[in-house]
């Protein structure tokens, strides 16, 4: 196993905002300010995203995981005043230009959230504990989602009165606009065996083993699916869940016919005719990390 960290330069008492670790062609990007609730500061944020486009460079790579230290999750962003002061200047301007700080603007704050949700590997949150805001936003920004079912996400932003506002764009699509509208509006606590009732969460556990054992589980099933594959898969649903039937259908009918002369599909029906499961590894090899 390796293991990096990520300064961001949110360091307190000498730890790092973000650790890295990689063991069998898993990155598991873990936030790390416990004490802080894992809160998000700017560059918090820009450590995650360096985390995040590092594993999707990296072509051993065939999943992410991401995960919090101590007793949350993540609880959004940080709202202390010297980080709400650089919030604006990233937020930039009400008529959409740069802020004091030169900054991209809003999106290039958030874009992590963007960055995980279309990234081309499968991404696993793995709640281990209560996501509150914005950290209920990188946990809807994944793929899969696991906790403890006694855990819960809340959307604390009314309580301040902010607006959930980008968050909402990865939210409200899973969960719906009726559902969206409860939990947004009251800012009451949802608990995680809720979610998963409603089909917003992969699977949910009694205990922090129960939750281990769940991440097991869909990693090694997740190494059982062709990389190439996964990835033109999450790619096709977002088309398809953005785009008209008729257009949805011609990039189908793309997507299959391109699927069929790739290295990997002559590799698995090959594995199949003989009745043997594929091999996947030399699909994913040459790691950067």
């Amino acid at each position: 196993m390796a293991a990096t960290a990520v300064d961001g330069q949110a360091a307190e008492a000498g730890q790092v905002a973000v650790v890295v670790t990689v063991a069998d062609g898993v990155v598991t990007i873990r936030l790390n300010r416990p004490k802080k609730g894992n809160a998000l500061t700017p560059a918090a944020v820009e450590a995650l995203r360096a985390a995040v486009a590092a594993a999707g460079d990296d072509t051993a790579v065939h999943a992410v995981v991401v995960t919090g230290t101590g007793k949350y999750f993540c609880t959004g962003m940080d709202l202390s005043a010297g980080n709400q002061e650089a919030m604006r200047a990233k937020a930039g301007r009400a008529d959409g230009r740069d802020g004091a700080g030169g900054g991209k603007g809003v999106a290039d704050f958030i874009g992590v959230f963007e960055e995980l949700a279309t990234l081309a590997k499968p991404t696993l949150a793995v709640l281990n504990g209560p996501a509150l805001g914005g950290g209920v936003g990188l946990a809807f920004a994944c793929d899969l989602r696991v906790g403890k079912a006694d855990d819960y996400i809340a959307f604390t932003e009314v309580k301040r009165g902010l607006v959930p506002a980008m968050i909402s764009t990865y939210i409200v699509p899973q969960l719906g606009p009726f559902f969206s509208r409860e939990l947004m509006l009251t800012g009451r606590r949802t608990s995680l065996q809720r979610l998963y009732e409603m089909g917003a969460m992969t699977k949910v556990a009694e205990s922090e083993a129960g939750v281990e054992l769940l991440v097991a589980t869909l990693m090694d099933e997740l190494r059982t699916s062709a990389p190439a594959a996964m990835a033109a898969t999450k790619k096709l649903i977002g088309f398809v869940a953005t785009h008209p039937h008729a257009e949805a259908m011609a990039e189908a009918v793309g997507v299959f016919k391109a699927s069929l002369r790739s290295p990997e599909t002559l590799h698995g029906l090959e594995a199949w005719r003989k009745r043997q499961a594929p091999d996947w590894k030399p699909f994913r090899l040459g790691s950067k990390l």
